[in-house]
């Protein structure tokens, strides 16, 4: 998706990578818990791949790591 000029990735496609790690390990099962209990989560997540240009999973795993 491209807003304001930046390729960021779109809410479902950042919703849809948490929950296949969510299998895997327990933070990203703990942030899918969180986003389904609160939109705002996601809202934050979304906002923060438009500022940073996250282009894929590995650019979101890479930004909510650090």
């Amino acid at each position: 998706m491209k807003r304001n000029g930046v390729i960021a990735m779109t809410k479902e496609a950042i919703k849809k990578n948490i929950a296949t790690l969510a299998k895997s390990q327990g933070f990203y099962g703990r942030l899918l818990n969180q986003i389904e209990e609160d939109e705002e989560v996601l809202d934050y997540l979304y906002e923060q791949s438009v500022q940073e240009g996250w282009k894929d999973a590995v650019d979101m795993v890479l930004a909510i790591e650090s």
